[in-house]
């Protein structure tokens, strides 16, 4: 019998206590109330003597030596934790872990990192309802709200003409045989609106990149630096394009607002200011 289910039994039968049975179970009650159940040595050594025998005749007896038995006793013995309750050595040492892993997912930022990424894996909130789910029941589909992605529409065209044919805005392109058509695509999007970017290649390696949009928002801009010089661009048309010029890497960007319209132009490979006028020059809007 281990010590938990003596102290069980000795409770039911306080009177067991009483070796020469001569109180009542109200008079072993109070006194087990008053003076609590004996700790598991002072209990045997109340049956050794009881029973009038020697510790090497106790020993003999039990078949248990001596040190074996203050070893057993010593695991039995419970904690007292001042004098509310006790606890035994295993539930001790399994409170002592819990608060330490407690602790330690609360104070650290380890912890606290490791806490919100385990609650992450098994929470789900959908429509104010929190499913919680293992891993063995993430893949168990439930009728939830799933929110349809919209892509862009794109459309390619071979040449400038096909794309003013079916597009009803104005484009800036450039006039027949000045350039050659790299690529030209629409795109419409549901967050900018209608994109037309189209890229042309000229002599001495010059690449050019013309991006158009129609939406909401009728602001462009430009960063500039020390390193860049700002140059502005009037075409024949009267559009003015405003941007900055890098000498180290041959390159202009700039930015022309103009209606509805927000017109983006990069150039590369280009070897002057000059030169940039020269080149927009040669565009048209059609």
């Amino acid at each position: 019998m281990n010590w938990l289910k003596a102290k069980r039994l000795i409770r039911r039968k306080p009177y067991l206590l009483d070796p020469y049975r001569c109180r009542s179970a109200e008079e072993a009650q109070k006194i087990l109330d008053e003076e609590g159940v004996l700790s598991p040595d002072a209990l045997l050594s109340a049956a050794r003597v009881r029973a009038g025998m020697s510790e090497a005749e106790w020993e003999a007896y039990t078949g248990i030596s001596s040190e074996e038995m203050r070893r057993k006793i010593e695991r039995l013995t419970p904690i007292r934790i001042g004098k509310v309750f006790s606890l035994s050595r295993r539930a001790a040492v399994a409170l002592i872990i819990v608060v330490v892993f407690t602790l330690f997912m609360a104070c650290t930022p380890i912890g606290r990192a490791l806490a919100v990424a385990a609650y992450n894996a098994i929470v789900e909130v959908v429509d104010g309802i929190l499913y919680i789910r293992t891993d063995e029941e993430a893949d168990i589909s439930r009728d939830e709200p799933t929110i349809e992605s919209i892509e862009d529409a794109i459309t390619y065209f071979d040449s400038v003409s096909d794309a003013v044919e079916q597009i009803d805005e104005p484009i800036l392109c450039f006039q027949n045989d000045v350039a050659e058509l790299v690529s030209m695509r629409k795109v419409i999007s549901p967050v900018k609106g209608l994109v037309v970017e189209s890229e042309y290649s000229l002599s001495d390696h010059i690449n050019i990149t013309i991006k158009q949009e129609w939406g909401n928002s009728h602001v462009g801009s430009i960063v500039t630096d020390d390193t860049k010089a700002h140059v502005r661009i009037v075409l024949p048309d009267g559009l003015i394009i405003d941007g900055v010029y890098a000498n180290d890497d041959m390159s202009f960007v700039g930015v022309a607002v103009t209606g509805e319209t927000i017109i983006h132009v990069c150039i590369m490979n280009i070897p002057s200011t000059d030169k940039i006028q020269e080149v927009l020059s040669l565009t048209e809007i059609r």
